[in-house]
C-alpha cells in the first residue's frame, strides 16, 4: 500500500511459473456462448498492496506510507530605513529579513517502508527531513495463536506494555535495542533490551528553593515603558501617550496625531531629581515628555549636558562608543547614529516637547535594560 499525504495508489502484479499448468491445446467457448449461471466472474477487485509477488508458496508485499513534500522557495528584502553610512544610504536592496532566507528547493519526508516476506518476516525503514534514515526494523509477527508474537531488531523507539510499579516508555529517540512477545493461553511474556539515549540533568538549590534559570537575548528588552530624560532635577515634568481619542493633537512625522497628558502619580513612576520616567504599562503609541530646568524648557542647547552616550556624527560606526558623550539639544543638526536630533522636537499645548518613544524607531532615551520576568515564579524571596 501507498500512501502520499491523502492520496491512496495500489497496484498489484502477480507472476506465475510458466510449468504451474499445463497449456490448453483445444478450443475454448466464447463468453456470451456460456449460460449465465457458467460465466466466469470478470470483476476486478482492488489490492491491497503496492506489489504483490507470488512463487509457489512465496509471498512478498511492499508498503510505503507517509508523506513526502517537496517545492522551491526564495526570498528578497528591500529595507527603507533613516539614513546610514557617511553616505547617507536609505534605501538597501537585498536586505536579509529573518525567516526569509533563500532556501533553493527544499524537501520534507516522513515515509515508512516495509518490506514483507510470508507475512511473518518484514524490514521497516523511516525516512524523514532530507531522505535523511530515522530507524531500521528487522522483525518477525507471529499468529494469534502462537506461542511467538512479536520480535523486533533495530534502532527505533522500542518500548513494551506497563505494569505495577513499572513504566517503559518509548525511547526519547531512534536508539539500538530489541523486543520480543510471547503468549500461551494463559499468559504473557514481555523482553525488552535497549540503550537509553538519556541524559544528565542538574538542578540547583539555595536553600529549600531551586534555582531557575533563563536566558534572554539583549535585544528583547521591554520596549515603550522605561525612560531616562535628558537632564535631572526637573520641574513641570508633563508626558503625552498618543490616543486617538485624546484632547491634545500633534504633528509627528508629518502626520497629524492625537495624545492625553498621562496622569504621572497613578500611571507611572517617575523621579524629577534623578530624571526618569518608568509607565506602569508599555505604551502602545508614541510618547511625549516636557520639563523645565532653571527657566529653560527640555531640548534647549544649554541643558542635556552629556546626555547621549557616544560622540554625534557617529553614522559611520556600528556600535556606540560607551567612553565618549555628547550634549543634547533640539538646535543640533548633526545625527546621532542615523537620528536626526531635530525630528525630536514635537510641538504640542503650546509647549515643544521631547519624543522618547516611536514604536519601532531608534531612541537614544529610551532605557534598554529591563527583560520581562514573564513563565519564571518570582515571590518576594527572589534575589537578582
Amino acid at each position: 500500500m501507498v500512501r502520499i499525504t491523502t492520496l491512496l495508489i495500489t497496484l498489484s502484479v502477480a507472476l506465475i511459473p510458466a510449468l504451474a499448468a499445463p497449456l490448453r491445446s483445444h478450443a475454448q467457448p466464447e463468453y456470451d456462448e456460456l449460460p449465465p449461471s457458467q460465466r466466469p466472474d470478470l470483476r476486478i477487485e482492488a489490492a491491497e498492496s503496492l506489489f504483490d509477488a507470488q512463487l509457489d508458496d512465496t509471498a512478498v508485499d511492499l508498503f510505503i506510507q507517509g508523506s513526502w513534500t517537496s517545492g522551491i522557495r526564495g526570498a528578497y528584502g528591500i529595507a527603507l530605513h533613516p539614513p546610514l553610512g557617511p553616505a547617507g544610504r536609505r534605501f538597501t536592496p537585498g536586505y536579509q529579513f529573518p525567516g526569509m532566507e533563500s532556501i533553493p528547493f527544499y524537501n520534507f519526508v516522513d515515509l515508512t517502508v516495509s518490506l514483507w516476506l510470508y507475512e511473518r518476516f518484514f524490514f521497516e525503514t523511516t525516512f524523514i527531513d532530507e531522505f535523511r534514515v530515522y530507524s531500521l526494523i528487522l522483525g518477525y509477527q507471529g499468529r494469534e495463536d502462537e506461542f511467538v508474537q512479536s520480535v523486533q531488531l533495530g534502532n527505533a523507539n522500542f518500548s513494551i506494555s506497563e505494569y505495577p510499579y513499572l513504566r517503559f516508555a518509548e525511547a526519547t529517540e531512534p536508539s539500538p535495542g530489541a523486543s520480543a512477545l510471547f503468549e500461551t493461553a494463559n499468559t504473557r511474556h514481555e523482553l525488552l533490551l535497549r540503550y537509553e539515549p538519556t541524559g544528565t540533568q542538574r538542578a540547583l538549590f539555595i536553600g529549600m528553593n531551586e534555582v531557575a534559570e533563563r536566558r534572554i537575548a539583549p535585544s528583547r528588552f521591554i520596549e515603550g515603558q522605561y525612560f531616562v530624560l535628558p537632564d535631572e532635577n526637573v520641574e513641570d515634568l508633563r508626558v503625552y501617550i498618543e490616543d486617538k481619542d485624546g484632547a491634545f493633537s500633534a504633528n509627528v512625522n508629518n502626520r497629524t496625531r492625537f495624545f492625553r497628558e498621562l496622569d504621572l502619580d497613578e500611571e507611572s513612576a517617575y523621579s524629577k531629581s534623578e530624571g526618569y520616567v518608568f509607565l506602569r504599562e508599555p505604551a502602545e503609541g508614541r510618547v511625549l515628555v516636557y520639563y523645565e530646568r532653571d527657566g529653560l524648557s527640555v531640548g534647549h542647547e544649554n541643558l542635556g549636558e552629556n546626555a547621549l552616550v557616544g560622540d554625534l556624527d557617529t553614522s559611520s560606526r556600528h556600535f556606540i562608543d560607551p567612553d565618549s558623550s555628547s550634549n543634547f539639544s533640539f538646535e543640533e543638526s548633526e545625527t546621532y547614529y542615523g537620528l536626526d536630533l531635530r525630528n525630536l522636537e514635537v510641538p504640542i499645548d503650546g509647549r515643544d516637547a521631547l519624543l522618547i518613544y516611536d514604536p519601532g524607531a531608534f531612541n537614544p532615551f529610551e532605557m534598554q535594560n529591563h527583560f520581562s520576568l514573564q513563565g519564571l515564579d518570582v515571590d518576594e524571596d527572589t534575589e537578582f
